[in-house]
């Protein structure tokens, strides 16, 4: 393979379908257990990719409600829009939402982490590889 056949080849991911790309991706930025679950969404609540479960929290009721959030995002209007929203929720874990664009529309993915610290800057990262993606 040439020097611009491997260049070709890494910019499509080797002809990876993306959505094993992305779930590679949250598994590598994943980095010692910062979450037990990650969920990317679309704007129209389709799941894009996955990876990892929560015992405490089910997929279709993080959908329901990253999607319940984008209104209350909103309120802060276009100018300083909420980026991302953390909850408490049971057995000390985070449940962390974070809205962002790519592919020309906006995202969700929603964190189910065991921990309230350590998660944002692998968040930050993975967010950054799916906007490379795009």
């Amino acid at each position: 393979m040439s020097g611009d056949e491997a260049r070709a080849a890494d910019a499509d991911g080797g002809g990876v379908p993306l959505q094993a790309r992305i779930e590679a991706a949250m598994d590598r930025f994943r980095e010692g257990e910062r979450w037990e679950a990650a969920i990317l969404f679309s704007s129209e609540g389709l799941p894009l990719a996955a990876h990892g479960a929560s015992p405490a929290y089910r997929e279709d009721d993080l959908l329901q409600f990253a999607q319940a959030l984008i209104p209350a995002m909103r309120l802060f209007g276009e100018t300083d829009p909420v980026r991302e929203a953390a909850l408490f929720g049971s057995g000390g874990r985070v449940l962390s939402f974070h809205y962002f664009n790519a592919w020309g529309e906006d995202m969700a993915l929603a964190l189910v982490t065991p921990r309230k610290t350590g998660y944002r800057r692998a968040a930050a990262r993975l967010i950054q590889f799916i906007r490379d993606a795009s």
